[in-house]
């Protein structure tokens, strides 16, 4: 009984102080925590739940680790000619300026994109020719999202592509639940060569698509 006087004393204790210092308690089942220390609590739980949805992608699509950036000085070689091949390319030698995340709807430069991806960017490149629902509902998967990078690409196989820094999956509808996991996952995740960098500017320059 004693025991249990005085960890409820502790914790009266606990919460006046946090009173003390500005922090407002709230309650949480039968507990009293400050907002703060529930925010913590709900952030922790959203790493572990990401964490989760990592682990089962690099099953489905498992990380490249054989994308390295070309040594300093090399890397940004904005005189390089770069050519659409069957895939966005996955990372690696870029431009000086990063392509600006938001959605486009004629292709982008792979040279900027590339560098946008080493920021933190998802890249969801699409098939041309996809009807305007499909497209609209991709369109919607970078909503209030400042790390995705949306544009048609020529030449695709699957409906859309997400890429990020080294890690890459194929699917065939925007439906498909693995590409929101992708996203959970990769956007501004841990891949992200340069954390901290911004994709909210840069060029939006695109490249018409052919006839």
């Amino acid at each position: 009984m004693k025991k249990k006087f005085a960890l409820f004393g502790m914790m009266i204790l606990l919460v006046m102080a946090a009173v003390a210092c500005g922090a407002e308690p709230v309650t949480v089942g039968d507990q009293v925590m400050t907002r703060e220390a529930q925010a913590t609590e709900a952030a922790v739980e959203r790493e572990e739940e990401i964490a989760e949805k990592r682990s089962l992608l690099e099953r489905i699509a498992p990380p490249d680790t054989n994308v390295d950036e070309a040594p300093v000085g090399n890397q940004h070689d904005a005189g390089m000619v770069y050519e659409f091949e069957a895939l966005p390319p996955n990372g690696g030698v870029h431009n000086p300026t990063w392509q600006k995340c938001q959605v486009y709807d004629e292709p982008v430069k792979p040279q900027h994109a590339i560098h946008s991806m080493e920021h933190g960017a998802v890249w969801i490149a699409y098939q041309p020719d996809l009807d305007e629902g499909t497209v609209s509902d991709i369109e919607k998967l970078a909503r209030r999202q400042p790390f995705a990078l949306v544009s048609p690409y020529p030449n695709l196989q699957s409906a859309l592509v997400l890429t990020a820094w080294g890690i890459q999956m194929e699917a065939d509808s925007p439906d498909d639940p693995r590409v929101q996991l992708f996203l959970d996952a990769y956007l501004n995740g841990p891949q992200t060569p340069e954390p901290g960098a911004t994709c909210t500017t840069g060029t939006t320059e695109t490249v018409a698509l052919e006839s």
